[in-house]
């Protein structure tokens, strides 16, 4: 019986894979945003051999539809819990738990699967909120921030 050796440059892609989520996800000191830290990027479909893909379906579908609506920007002038954007906006953290929904999330912690994903964390161009910073901002809502 053979044993399974995994190649040296696939060893050194994932190597570097791990690298660049660990630097996206480093300690950083925050400086007040002017915008909320989920940007417009374009989603682009593609099929090759190097591709990366990510595991929720119509997924970019979604957020260009948020887009398109200026969801951000409508939850950004009706909901005021923070008193700094430092670094992220209301919309960022709702966006962030709709989206955790939509990729099959359940809970807040699966937000870290979310976090450890090249693919989805790229697809934002931004650092995304941890689990326990999820839960400071929804302790934060009172019902009528619920409505709004």
């Amino acid at each position: 019986m053979e044993v399974f050796q995994v190649k040296a440059r696939i060893k050194k892609r994932l190597r570097n894979c791990k690298r660049r989520i660990q630097h996206r996800l480093r300690k950083k000191q925050w400086q007040e945003q002017r915008r909320a830290m989920f940007r417009a990027r374009n989603v682009h479909y593609d099929i090759a051999d190097k591709a990366k893909g990510f595991h929720a379906a119509g997924f970019g579908a979604a957020h260009l539809l948020a887009q398109r609506l200026r969801l951000a920007q409508a939850i950004d002038a009706r909901l005021h819990l923070l008193k700094r954007h430092v670094p992220y906006f209301e919309s960022d953290h709702v966006l962030n738990l709709a989206y955790n929904l939509l990729a099959g999330g359940r809970v807040l912690d699966d937000l870290e699967l979310l976090r450890n994903d090249e693919t989805y964390s790229t697809s934002w161009g931004a650092r995304i909120p941890d689990p326990t910073t999820a839960g400071d901002f929804l302790r934060r809502f009172q019902a009528a921030d619920v409505e709004a």
